[in-house]
């Protein structure tokens, strides 16, 4: 059943209307707990580096192989590329946590994704989710 508001709150209605947002918001806050429990891991192209963000699209952890390049330059190239690449992970994520658990409010479920995506676009350079290889 999908959420539909009251046209109009009454006497009648306020017991239903605040159960409706009562279910609403412990709909989100599953939603939020699940989001915030995200461990999301990006590679650069060739794997040479790997970062995990949490459930806030943070670095938690950073990680070089042997390989990497000893250039800061071209390291930051690789770290910026696994980055972008945990995030859109992590993008994925919320939108799957909001489309399995909130399937039947609409309103929520899509503000959920259009934020994730939102903040998707705001910190990834897209050319960093191309399967090219290192630079």
């Amino acid at each position: 059943m999908t959420y539909q508001p009251p046209l109009q709150v009454t006497a009648d209605n306020l017991h239903q209307v605040t159960e409706d947002y009562r279910r609403r918001a412990a709909d989100a806050e599953v939603a939020s707990d699940r989001v915030l429990q995200i461990r999301a891991a990006g590679r650069s192209a060739q794997g040479l580096v790997e970062v995990t963000v949490d459930g806030s699209a943070m670095v938690v952890d950073v990680q070089f192989s042997a390989g990497a390049a000893s250039s800061y330059a071209n390291l930051g190239l690789l770290l910026k590329q696994a980055h972008d690449r945990a995030v859109a992970e992590w993008n994925r994520q919320v939108t799957a946590i909001a489309e399995e658990t909130l399937p039947d409010d609409p309103q929520l479920r899509d503000h959920m994704i259009r934020q994730s995506a939102a903040d998707l676009e705001a910190h990834v350079d897209p050319a960093n989710l191309e399967p090219d290889e290192d630079r």
